[in-house]
This record gives structure tokens, C-alpha cells and sequence, in this order.
């Protein structure tokens, strides 16, 4: 044999090598165990909301109310006050989830496709839990969305979430992008990534109330009272509005202004025990 053949075809070899190489690093690229998710889904963040607040009085929560008796109020507040979700969880990283950002779910983890990858993450070095250790304490990984955002590691690294937006797997934390792609984190963490942060604050714009008035022309009486806030801060009351419900309808249940009213019962008093749901 030829020498130089001989060390020509080594080249060869260690050329296909290095190819295999880096085909396995993604090319700083996404790993080939990513797919794209299009449209993203988007979560966290806040936003302007139209909020409200309904106010159930004693007599509808602890017993029965009588003739005369408030029901109810609902306050109301302008598109100023902020709702939307933040992070619960705490980052193993140097640097720390942020609180309040914008999340998109722009990969899909598919667990599958790392079945004949052990021994490749290993010389990777992409954390010690295998995807068959992965399968066995999370039995089902369908589903699973990398959500990233701009704030943190500029998009690089993102978390590993379930339907229920809980967060999956022994490493839930993988970077998606640069040269160390794949590369993944354990957290302790395994509850919900985002909690709710719906927020009402400041005085409410509108304020309606209503009343039990009695009984009258064969039909139970309710009252219903508003106000509104002026520009400077006043409160204005609105005129007064009756509203006549029959037996037959208080006790199927009724609907005013959005909320289910229904009288559970009515004594010989004309007393009322009313259950009260919002359904806006």
C-alpha cells in the first residue's frame, strides 16, 4: 500500500469526522431536536385591561336578605390599571428570570428524537440525565414548547414548559442558540412558570349597587343605584333604575348588568337567600 494513500485517506477520515462533529453541534445553530413553532405563542408580559370588582354584601354571603338590604356592588375601573402574568420561578444561572417580560414559544422540544443521542450529549456535555430518565419521570412529554424572551440571555436560553405551562423535565433549562446549542440546566422548580398578576389599584371610575326593595305588583323589587367619577374625582350618582322579577324567574335565576342572581329560597317573611355569580 501506497503511503500516501494511506495518509490520504486518514485526511478523509478525519474530514468526515469533523463534519459528523459538527453537524452534532447544530452549527451554532438550533439542535435538530428543535422545531420551529409558527406563530409563536406568546405569554407573560401585561397589558391595559378594563378590570372590575364585585363586592357581595353580608347578607347574600352569611344568611338572608331582608327588604332594604344593599346586595351587592360592583365597582368598575378604567383601561389604565395593569393585568398579566409575571415568573415564579427562579433561574439557575448567574443571571435570574426576569420578573415582568414578554415570553414567546418559539421552539417545540421534541424528547423522541434524543433516543439514540445518550452518548452524544454526554460528549457534549449537556447534563447527566438522559432522555430515558427524561421519559420515565415525566410520562408525558408531548406538548413540550422552549418559550424565550429578549431579556434574558437575549433569547438564547428558554424553558422547557408543559401544556399546562408548568415547567417539564430534570433539565428544563436549554440554551436554543450559539455554539454551546443544547447545552441544558437542572431547576428544583416544578410548579407553573407564570403566575397571575391581575392588579386593581387606584380608585374605580363607575360604582353600581343593588337593593332588595320588597315586593310588589305580584313581582320582587330590585334597585339598582350607579355612580360615576368626574374629572376632578367627584363622584356623580346616576338616577335610580327598578327592575320587577317574578317568583318564577328569581327562583330559575335572572341575569342584571352581567351577574346571575338566583333566590335559593323565600320565607313567609318574603326574606331572600339569593346566590349571586358573575358571568361577565
Amino acid at each position: 500500500m501506497n503511503p500516501a494513500q494511506g495518509t490520504e485517506g486518514d485526511n478523509v477520515k478525519k474530514l468526515v469526522l469533523l463534519c459528523f462533529v459538527v453537524l452534532l453541534q447544530g452549527c451554532g445553530g438550533k439542535p435538530f431536536y428543535l422545531t420551529t413553532v409558527s406563530p409563536p405563542v406568546e405569554l407573560g408580559d401585561s397589558a391595559a385591561v378594563q378590570s372590575s370588582k364585585l363586592l357581595t354584601s353580608d347578607h347574600v354571603d352569611h344568611g338572608w336578605a331582608s327588604i332594604g338590604d344593599k346586595l351587592l356592588t360592583v365597582e368598575e375601573y378604567g383601561a389604565s390599571q395593569k393585568s398579566g402574568q409575571e415568573v415564579a420561578a427562579h433561574a439557575p444561572t448567574r443571571r435570574d428570570f426576569p420578573r415582568r417580560a414578554h415570553w414567546s414559544g418559539l421552539y417545540r422540544f421534541n424528547v423522541d428524537r434524543l433516543d439514540s443521542l445518550s452518548s452524544t450529549r454526554k460528549m457534549q456535555g449537556h447534563g447527566n440525565v438522559s432522555p430515558a430518565v427524561d421519559k420515565l419521570l415525566n410520562k408525558d412529554l408531548t406538548g413540550l414548547t422552549i418559550f424565550t424572551t429578549p431579556d434574558y440571555y437575549r433569547g438564547a436560553i428558554g424553558v422547557i414548559l408543559d401544556e399546562q405551562g408548568h415547567v417539564a423535565t430534570e433539565e428544563p433549562l436549554i440554551q436554543v442558540t450559539g455554539g454551546k446549542a443544547g447545552r441544558r440546566w437542572a431547576m428544583d422548580y416544578r410548579g407553573p412558570f407564570f403566575v397571575s398578576t391581575d392588579a386593581i389599584s387606584g380608585k374605580p371610575t363607575t360604582s353600581w349597587s343593588l337593593f332588595y326593595s320588597g315586593y310588589r305588583q305580584g313581582s320582587y323589587v330590585l334597585t339598582l343605584t350607579s355612580q360615576t367619577m368626574n374629572s376632578q374625582g367627584r363622584a356623580q350618582a346616576q338616577p335610580e333604575q327598578t327592575l320587577y322579577v317574578s317568583e318564577q324567574d328569581l327562583r330559575q335565576g335572572t341575569m342584571v348588568k352581567g351577574l346571575f342572581i338566583q333566590a335559593l329560597a323565600i320565607n313567609e317573611q318574603g326574606m331572600l337567600k339569593l346566590k349571586i355569580e358573575d358571568r361577565r
